[in-house]
């Protein structure tokens, strides 16, 4: 999947242009328009802390 290797909370996310993923690609990050994107996703939900990391809730599904 597209998952990250380090925690990153949504704060973090909106100065990011890229988000590198653990299977060696990146998914670029739109943080205008009163949205944040990832890959093309809208964040719906964000810094739900989860015993091995971080998750943030999205509106599809990303495939790498």
């Amino acid at each position: 999947g597209n998952l990250v290797e380090v925690a990153v909370a949504a704060g973090d996310i909106v100065g990011m242009d890229r988000l590198a993923t653990l299977n060696g690609s990146s998914l670029p990050v739109d943080a205008g328009h009163g949205d944040v994107k990832i890959g093309g996703a809208k964040v719906l939900a964000t810094d739900i802390t989860a015993s091995n990391g971080v998750i943030h809730v999205i509106d599809t599904v990303l495939v790498p």
